[in-house]
């Protein structure tokens, strides 16, 4: 079925994702005009959006400009390098995954088994030995279905997480977190903890 935004929609017991499928062509055209709406509405709407990439750009290092493929021919764009990953860099920093793929036919691969991958046991966030404390919280609460940077911040300034272990209940007082997120969260905490 046709949905309202994104190409894809998958769901498990314990995440949601949204997926906006660009072939690199359609990516380069469409960076300059509504593609950053429409993922800004996915992050809303679902636990994880995320922007699948088919293909790889063509560099023309003469004239530093990415090139793209129209009507059979290939054909220099306005577009930098910098640009390009700049753009994508700021996605990265917003929390839009991304993911690339060769073809079509890997990116079906992909999306077929995409509910296979959301539903292993997931896996502790990375960090290292002189990590602060401050920084692992976030990083524990970022593991939380729903919960991304900006939440976890809130809820860090708030309470500590032995806190919301015993009464879970508290996170309704988080502005951004209503009885659905609360549910994903004490549904995570059961099978996790």
């Amino acid at each position: 079925m046709k949905l309202d935004v994104g190409d894809y929609y998958v769901a498990t017991d314990e995440y949601s994702c949204l997926i906006e499928r660009k072939e690199i062509g359609d990516l380069l055209h469409s960076m300059s005009k509504d593609l950053a709406p429409k993922l800004a509405r996915m992050h809303e709407l679902a636990d994880l959006p995320v922007l699948l990439i088919e293909g790889h750009p063509a560099f023309d290092a003469s004239g530093h400009l990415l090139r793209r493929e129209r009507g059979g021919l290939t054909v220099s764009t306005s577009m930098t390098l910098e640009s390009y990953h700049g753009y994508l860099t700021g996605l990265m920093l917003k929390s839009i995954p991304m993911f690339h793929t060769g073809s079509l036919e890997e990116s079906i691969h992909w999306l077929a088994h995409l509910p296979t991958y959301l539903t292993k046991p997931y896996h502790q966030p990375l960090w290292y030995d002189k990590t602060d404390d401050r920084t692992r919280l976030l990083s524990l609460w970022q593991c939380f279905p729903g919960i991304g940077y900006q939440l976890a911040m809130e809820i860090a300034k708030q309470y500590c997480l032995a806190e919301v272990v015993d009464y879970p209940e508290k996170l309704l007082e988080i502005q951004k977190i209503g009885a659905v997120r609360l549910d994903k969260v004490k549904r995570f905490m059961e099978a996790k903890l």
